[in-house]
Order: C-alpha cells, then sequence, then structure tokens
C-alpha cells in the first residue's frame, strides 16, 4: 500500500518542486501551496591538488544532491551538472590555479531545491624548489641584467623594476619604477625579450621620465585592477593614481588620485588624506588598501573613491590617522617594540575581502588577519617569520631557514597559495595553503636549490633582490629588481 504525501494535496501536475499547484477540476477547488524543498546549507570548498573536495549540510529526506560547478561567479544552477551525489563530494581532475565556483541542490522524488550558498576555491599550482624560470621579461637572456639592457630604454627594457604587477583579461602590466613608467602587454609574455604594446608615464616607448601630473610618474610600483579600474601606487609622488576605465594605450592620463588633493601635488602628510612613499596597492569588492610605507601604517578605504583627496577610513599599524613612526615608536627615528598592532615600514599588501596579508618588511615578517579588520590599529592574528608577534629579527633571530625572513618586499595569494618575497635573501618563499599558525614553514622555495642558502647571480634559476609577485593562472610573475627583469615560472 502506497503511504499518504506528506503534505495533503493529490498533485494533478508538478510544474516544479517549489510550484503553485492547481487543482480545479481534481475534485478539490482552490489553490493549494506545495512547501518549497530547503535547499542545502553550509556547502565549503576545500582544494588540493587537482581537486576541490565538497562539504555540505544534508537536507532531510533527500535522495541524493546535484552538484553545479563553473569557472566563473554567480552561475548558479546554469553551471555544468554532477548528479547523484552525497556529502561530501570530491571533485577531480581540475586545473591547477583555477578558481571554481559551485553551488548544491537536494533531490527529492518530487522535485530539485533551490541553490545552497555559493562556494568558490582555487586549485593550488604545482611549483618546485629551485626550478628554472621559463620566460624573461626585459633582458634578451637569462645571463643578462643589465640596466636597460645595457642600452637606452625600450619597449623590451627595463631599469630597476619593482612592484606588484597587475593583470585584466589576458593584458598584463608591469611597474618599470627607474624608467618612470609602467608597460602595458595585451599578453603575458611566453617568448624572451618581448616588446610592450604600450607605456604609462611616458609619451612613447622610448623615454624614461620622471614628473608629477596625470601622465608623469615618479618610481610608480605596484598595479592592481579591479572592476574596471587601474589603480597604481606612485612612491615619491607620495600618490596612488586611478583611473575609471582600464587603460590600454601609451600614456592615458589617470583620472584621480589618493594622497594628494590634486594631480599636480606630491607633498607628504601624516593625517587621514596623506600618504608618503607608498610601495603597494590592492583592491578587493569596494576596498581600496594602501601600505603607507614610509609611515609605518596601512590606510583602507571601504569605498573606492571617486574624487582626488579622498581621505581613507581605516588604519592599521598605528593607533590613529596622526600617529607615523615605526613601530608606534617615540620618534621617526626611533622604532617601538614590534607587536601585533604595529608595522615598520610595510610594503606588500593582499586581499580577498575576507582576509588581509601584509608584508611587514623592516620587522621581517608577513602579518594575517584571517578576518579583514574593522577597528583602527587591530592586531593581526598569524605572523609568519618569527615565533610570535613581538620578534622582529631577521630570519627570525637564526640561521636562513623554510620559516625565516629578512626584509620581505612584496607578496600575492591566488586565495590557496601564499608567495612571498624574501628579498634579502633573495628567493620567493611559496606556502601551499595560506597559514593559520605562527612561523609556519614554507614548503616551496625559488632562487635557491634549498632552504638553508642564500645566492644570488642572473640565472634562470637565481634571483637578485625580488621585488613584485603575481600568481596569473598556473605561472609566477616575478619582478628581479636588480637583475633588471622579469621572471616567468611555469607551474602545473
Amino acid at each position: 500500500m502506497f503511504g499518504l504525501p506528506p503534505w495533503p494535496i493529490r498533485w494533478c501536475a508538478l510544474a516544479s518542486a517549489a510550484a503553485l499547484v492547481s487543482l480545479a477540476g481534481c475534485g478539490n477547488s482552490g489553490t493549494t501551496v506545495a512547501p518549497a524543498i530547503p535547499a542545502p546549507s553550509g556547502l565549503q570548498a576545500t582544494p588540493a591538488w587537482g581537486q576541490v573536495a565538497l562539504s555540505w549540510n544534508p537536507v532531510s529526506g533527500a535522495a541524493s544532491y546535484a552538484v553545479y560547478w563553473s569557472t566563473a561567479p554567480g552561475a548558479g544552477k546554469g553551471g555544468a551538472q554532477i548528479s547523484r551525489v552525497q556529502s561530501p563530494f570530491v571533485h577531480t581532475g581540475l586545473t591547477g590555479g583555477a578558481r571554481y565556483y559551485y553551488v548544491v541542490t537536494a533531490v527529492f522524488y518530487s522535485g530539485e531545491s533551490g541553490a545552497s550558498n555559493e562556494a568558490a576555491a582555487t586549485v593550488p599550482v604545482r611549483f618546485t624548489t629551485g626550478q628554472a624560470a621559463a620566460t624573461v621579461i626585459g633582458q634578451p637572456d637569462f645571463a643578462s641584467g643589465l640596466l636597460n639592457a645595457g642600452a637606452g630604454p625600450t619597449a623590451q627594457s627595463l631599469a630597476q623594476p619593482r612592484g606588484q604587477p597587475g593583470v585584466q583579461g589576458d593584458a598584463l602590466y608591469l611597474p618599470d619604477s627607474g624608467n618612470g613608467r609602467i608597460l602595458g602587454f595585451n599578453a603575458a609574455p611566453t617568448a624572451n625579450y618581448a616588446a610592450a604594446d604600450f607605456a604609462l608615464g611616458s609619451g612613447d616607448l622610448v623615454t624614461a621620465s620622471n614628473g608629477t601630473s596625470a601622465t608623469a610618474f615618479n618610481a610608480p610600483q605596484s598595479v592592481a585592477v579591479s572592476g574596471g579600474r587601474l589603480f597604481a601606487a606612485d612612491r615619491f609622488n607620495q600618490r596612488v593614481l586611478i583611473w575609471n576605465a582600464v587603460p590600454a594605450a601609451t600614456n592615458t592620463p589617470a583620472d584621480l588620485v589618493v594622497g594628494q588633493g590634486s594631480l599636480t601635488a606630491a607633498v607628504p602628510a601624516c593625517n587621514r588624506a596623506g600618504l608618503s612613499g607608498p610601495e603597494s596597492v590592492a583592491v578587493t569588492g569596494t576596498r581600496l588598501i594602501v601600505a603607507d610605507s614610509n609611515q609605518h601604517r596601512v590606510l583602507v578605504w571601504n569605498t573606492i573613491p571617486t574624487a582626488s583627496g579622498t581621505p581613507a577610513d581605516l588604519v592599521l599599524g598605528q593607533a590613529d590617522f596622526l600617529s607615523c613612526n615605526p613601530n608606534r615608536g617615540p620618534s621617526s627615528a626611533t622604532p617601538g617594540a614590534a607587536a601585533g598592532n604595529t608595522l615598520q615600514y610595510p610594503i606588500g599588501v593582499w586581499s580577498d575581502g575576507a582576509r588581509l596579508i601584509v608584508a611587514d618588511s623592516l620587522n621581517n615578517r608577513v602579518l594575517i588577519w584571517r578576518v579583514f579588520p574593522t577597528r583602527a590599529g587591530q592586531d593581526a592574528d598569524v605572523v609568519l617569520g618569527q615565533m610570535g608577534p613581538a620578534g622582529n629579527a631577521s630570519n627570525g633571530g637564526g640561521a636562513i631557514s623554510a620559516a625565516g625572513l629578512n626584509q620581505p618586499s612584496f607578496l600575492d595569494s591566488n586565495g590557496t597559495q601564499l608567495a612571498v618575497a624574501d628579498s634579502l635573501n633573495n628567493r620567493v618563499l611559496i606556502w601551499n595553503s595560506v597559514p593559520t599558525a605562527n612561523d609556519t614553514p614554507a614548503q616551496v622555495v625559488l632562487g635557491s636549490s634549498d632552504f638553508t642558502t642564500t645566492v644570488f647571480g642572473v640565472s634562470p634559476t637565481s634571483i637578485n633582490g625580488p621585488g613584485g609577485i603575481l600568481f596569473l593562472g598556473q605561472r609566477l610573475v616575478l619582478g628581479d629588481t636588480n637583475n633588471n627583469r622579469y621572471l616567468i615560472f611555469q607551474g602545473q
């Protein structure tokens, strides 16, 4: 004998699980509403080599579940479907460096639920210790490291490149700090000594210049691209430039600036709107994050500025916007003691909106906020390079190791892995997952054959002053400052 359905209704037609079903002509009058089938909750995605593990809270009475996935956010049930699965489920055969987005539905005999929350994960890229770079930019070969390749500036040469590269679609933006420009490539180079397609900060591709205007820079450094805008830290002009549309042509002028009241000013200031020697910039969602390096703080704008001189909303590393001494010390020449809420010349910044990571260079450490900070001077949760927040000796006070750092400069994460330019150790350290505990050792080193040796030189496996680093799919782009080049490492 068949059991009664869980609600008092005879189905004449079922358009969808949560639809209104008309019973007119079925022996009853009126319209009855079928209870909505509950969607799964608590979906989590955990990446590993070539795969993502999914788990979610079960729905009572569900016969099975369907996973929908995409490489673009927001696809929901429009993504590719994997049916008849249970929690936990492992999605295999995935590409390293790619980010995957998932929702899950519950499947009943009577229909399918709506989508769960969306979860996302980036599959890690496999790099190996001491591996050789695949491509060099700025030099004709891996054995050359001369300023501007031994000649004047060209579309192919670089001078002391320092700062975070930026990417928009296929286009790659590389700071060429010593030539006062940012070089743009319509696609990331795959051959050595590739020529740039356009330049920002110069009227052509063969002129080095410094200045203070919408089209002239002074030691441009990090670049960030987000939301159809481009941001660049213009270090010695004490400012960050903003283009409201991502530029793709030589000498495109910036639209506005933060750190200064106009595009022709370059005055350092220790206040809510001022900057001094900013080296790095990051953008996530509506937030703009700037390493105000000379003033030993990180500034956060909760909304992307639309007018020059817009003041910041949050300060980290200092107790307030009017304090700018190293480690909150008594003067600019006298650092205080390192702590979880202090900074001493921060350089690299990264965020995914949920977490914040900062390279605290002169404290020889990297600070991680596991939840994005909301209070002025808020303590970091995790410190790398030191046993705890009070330490700041180079290499943690000991010999060079997988855990120590010596003036780390720039850093990047693909959401899963973390890469740090360990500048005075002439190497890059890679953690295959973002650490959650103090002094966690790295798993991979580039620029050296092991974790206990520091060398520098000009070759496909050596680095001299790493500065600027970017995960780019399965590749890692690295600024090799003192060798006047960028290196591209190919992962798997």
